[in-house]
This record gives structure tokens, sequence and C-alpha cells, in this order.
């Protein structure tokens, strides 16, 4: 399969996941991630404000504020196909919707030098047991995270989400360094 019928294939698998199945999950998803060692240490967060049937960040990204953590959200940049971290304290006030209706933050919060920046949180489609994601097709992660090459790379998936076989993969595209679901934890 190529990547748009691997893509169509796991966003259907993921939409198909009960209300209730997928409020367990999130909350197992949050636990093993709180969990991990990186969690020791007050680092720095870049992550995603997720929408519809993805994990659900914002229980997250609300804990790691009330536990003194800086986060960022990023800006889509649509004209350059980029994302710029702004850094929020807070979670209903600091955002709106942007680019493809994803909660975005306001522009006139601070820019974070994304030297500053410890910990990328990534959404995906797909994910193998490689370490091998599959995005939303318009490489804004994998740009980014090319030139941010010192970021640990988290995904957060359901199980549903875990390819058995490896993902078709280009180039330029980016292996995470942690896989969390609601049942385990891929490192590479």
């Amino acid at each position: 399969m190529n990547k748009i019928q691997v893509r169509k294939k796991f966003i259907e698998k993921r939409r198909n996941l009960g209300k209730k199945e997928r409020q367990k999950f999130n909350l197992l998803i949050k636990q093993n991630f709180f969990n991990q060692a990186f969690m020791k240490k007050k680092l720095n967060f870049l992550l995603y404000h997720s929408m519809h049937d993805e994990v659900d960040t914002k229980q997250i990204i609300i804990e790691l504020l009330e536990k003194n953590y800086t986060v960022s959200l990023p800006i889509s940049k649509t004209n350059v196909e980029e994302i710029e971290c702004r850094q929020i304290t807070n979670l209903s006030r600091d955002v709106k919707p942007g680019a493809y209706g994803i909660m975005e933050p306001f522009e006139h919060l601070q820019i974070v030098n994304n030297k500053k920046i410890d910990i990328v949180v990534i959404p995906g489609v797909a994910f193998d047991e490689y370490g091998n994601r599959l995005g939303f097709g318009k490489g804004y992660y994998d740009k980014f995270l090319a030139k941010n090459m010192h970021m640990l790379k988290v995904a957060l998936s359901y199980e549903v989400q875990i390819s058995r076989d490896k993902l078709p993969v280009d180039i330029h595209d980016i292996k995470m360094d942690y896989i969390i679901t609601e049942n385990r934890i891929l490192r590479q």
C-alpha cells in the first residue's frame, strides 16, 4: 500500500473507536506519558492541540502547566508550510482556531526559541514498531524536526494506529524516539 492508502486505513481504524473506549485509552496514554523517565526533569515541551478523534492532549497540556512545565503550541505557517512555537500559560485562554481548524496560540504570545524545546509531542495517523510515523501529508513536523534533531520525539497513539507492517517511508521522514499507547511504550 502507498501512503495515501495506509493513511485512509488508519484514519478509519481510529474513527471506529467508541467514545467510552477512547476516553479509557486517553486516560491510560496520559498515565503512561507521565510515568516516563523524561518526566522526572523540568523540561520544555512542544505539544499539539488534539482535535476530533486524535489522542487527547488537552488534559496532558493542562497537567504540564499545573506542574509548572514550560509548554508551547505550534502555529502553522501555511505560506511556508512550517510551524512556529509560542509559549502558553493557560490552555483555555491562550488559543484560538487556526490553520486547518486546529487550535493554535495567539500570535501575540511569546515566540519560543526552538533550541530551548526539549521534548516535542507529535501527532500522526499511523506508526510502526520501528519508530516510523505517517502524518497527515503536509510535512510540517518532518521539516521542523529535521532542523531540530536535539528534541526528544514523542508520539501519542491508540494501539489501533500501530501498523504490524513497516510503514512506507521516504528519506525525509523522521523517526520517533517514543510511541506511547494505552498498552505499551515503543522506544527506539
